[in-house]
């Protein structure tokens, strides 16, 4: 990591309100407690009637708390030189931003979790990929361009549908003719790529796509400003690879030389045959229901 990312790293940290596990989960137990006493009252608001009573929480917690759980793991793992820490906090992240998803009411269809499905295979959690990008749901249809383009390429990719693959393919067609920023060209030139198992484009567009990645704003815009130091989005392209490629592929697909593309992570995830993490936070008394969101 270069020295100026090392610094970074730092400032942010001094700066988070949240540098502790136990720090998040105290947020959570407010969260909770907030929802036991509308429950009590029996003043509970429209938006929060209905939901599971485990996992109610979820739904009122700031996303700046659940993005401190990734933010934590960032930092430790780079402190402690132990990469495990990483992978576990991405798992338990992954895990707390999914479920508030489930009742997303931006008026996307299940395309709205591409972000959220990349950031999982960073953290090898292909089981709540597969939740995500049912496919029960079938292709995308509502939402950004992008998203529906992305989204129904990782779908074909993931359940190896090959009418979905020849769908998707033609659709990027017309695509790439659009007026789309060099980032979101990329980003499907890259799933292209991957359905054509042609590595050395896709570790073309890997490769600038770390060139350009902080100036990717559609995708993530850095509401969580750890992910300028760890590229969350590469690593999840590059683990997607290894999870739905042939591995003599994989082995084809070059590591990206930046300093957003941690090696030392990489490097651990192919020393664990890129394992799904341990929950980074078990939970326990009054909020022992959310540790549902791991099942």
């Amino acid at each position: 990591m270069l020295a100026s990312d090392i610094k970074l790293l730092h400032k942010l940290h001094s700066e988070s309100d949240l540098k502790t596990i136990e720090s998040v989960v105290e947020e959570i137990k407010k969260s909770h407690d907030f929802i036991l006493e509308k429950v009590s009252s029996g003043n509970i608001p429209e938006h929060l009637q209905g939901l599971d009573n485990d996992t109610a929480p979820l739904h009122i917690l700031s996303p700046s708390t659940i993005y401190s759980v990734l933010s934590i793991g960032i930092y430790q793992a780079h402190e402690s030189k132990d990469m495990s820490v990483l992978n576990n906090s991405l798992y338990t992240y992954n895990r707390l931003r999914y479920y508030p998803g489930v009742l997303n009411k931006s008026g996307y269809d299940h395309c709205i979790y591409l972000m959220n499905a990349l950031e999982s295979f960073a953290g090898n959690d292909i089981e709540l990929v597969r939740k995500m990008f049912s496919k029960d749901l079938g292709q995308a249809k509502v939402g950004h361009r992008l998203l529906v383009m992305a989204t129904n390429l990782m779908m074909a990719i993931i359940w190896n549908d090959e009418a979905w693959k020849e769908a998707s393919l033609k659709a990027t067609t017309k695509f790439l003719t659009l007026k789309n920023g060099r980032t979101d060209d990329l980003l499907v030139q890259y799933l292209i790529a991957i359905i054509n198992q042609d590595m050395a484009k896709a570790s073309e567009y890997l490769a600038e796509s770390c060139m350009l990645y902080k100036k990717n704003g559609f995708v993530h815009n850095f509401r969580n400003p750890f992910l300028k130091v760890f590229g969350a989005f590469i690593h999840g392209l590059y683990n997607m690879a290894y999870h739905v490629l042939p591995a003599e592929k994989f082995e084809q697909l070059a590591q990206p030389d930046h300093t957003i593309f941690w090696k030392d992570f990489a490097d651990h995830n192919k020393a664990t045959r890129f394992t799904a993490g341990k929950p980074f936070i078990i939970f326990e008394n009054e909020l022992g229901g959310l540790n549902k969101i791991y099942g």
